[in-house]
């Protein structure tokens, strides 16, 4: 904890207090992060002069370039999320452990829950243009060699081909996601990626973005499903 405190101190004292005045009276930052910085979680940069989380006093959301930032209103409408859970207690996969917390984490949401084997790649993919926000909580594996590797994983076994039930990088970026408002990557690591010069990270929260989803949560770690799971309903209920 104070290897990590003296390193958000530094990194707060070179990309954050240059800029402090401009700041002023402001409650929301957007960052374009710049090659390696790209890597950075901001929100727990800390003030050396009072130990305080940059969290504590902005909402802080990331984008690729100045192009992707879009000036225009989110879509209206109702507050339907299609969720997908594959890897739940009652119906996980052969080849992947279980989400214990997952089942929970997506049960009481607004819309159509898809859990165990229900939640196919073919499913998601053919109701994927009714509902203005999607909540994957599942597996993911970000591929920092080849970036058109990383998937996404759904239902299915092990006799399946990987095809059937992985949604890769390439594929989200062919999908027609214009309509919706915010996609939840509540996986691992979906917000990591390989590091490419003029581009940024390529992660799998980039193709959401690329194929037209106005918002994206993702992991840049690891994540517990547990408190990966509360924090998510939480956030539903505030929204």
């Amino acid at each position: 904890r104070k290897t990590m405190q003296t390193i958000t101190s530094d990194l707060y004292a070179k990309l954050i207090r240059p800029v402090i005045t401009k700041l002023a009276n402001k409650k929301h930052l957007i960052i374009i992060p710049y090659n390696e910085i790209g890597y950075i979680p901001f929100e727990i940069l800390t003030d050396p002069a009072n130990d305080a989380l940059l969290l504590r006093k902005f909402a802080v959301r990331y984008n690729y370039s100045a192009n992707f930032i879009d000036a225009g209103k989110l879509l209206q409408g109702n507050y339907a999320v299609l969720a997908l859970a594959p890897f739940t207690t009652a119906a996980g996969t052969q080849d992947k452990p279980v989400f214990k917390a997952s089942e929970e984490e997506v049960r009481d949401l607004k819309g159509k829950v898809l859990q165990g084997k229900d939640a196919t790649k073919s499913n998601f993919t053919a109701v994927l243009g009714q509902y203005p926000m999607i909540h994957l909580a599942t597996h993911a594996i970000a591929n920092d060699l080849e970036p058109i590797q990383s998937y996404i994983s759904f239902y299915g076994t092990v006799d399946d081909s990987t095809s059937n039930h992985r949604l890769y990088a390439p594929e989200i970026y062919n999908l027609n996601m214009s309509h919706v408002n915010l996609v939840i990557l509540s996986a691992c690591e979906t917000g990591s990626g390989q590091l490419v010069n003029g581009e940024g990270i390529m992660s799998l929260s980039r193709a959401f973005s690329y194929a037209g989803c106005k918002s994206t949560i993702a992991s840049l770690w690891k994540a517990d499903d547990v408190a990966t799971g509360f924090i998510t309903r939480k956030m539903h209920q505030y929204l």
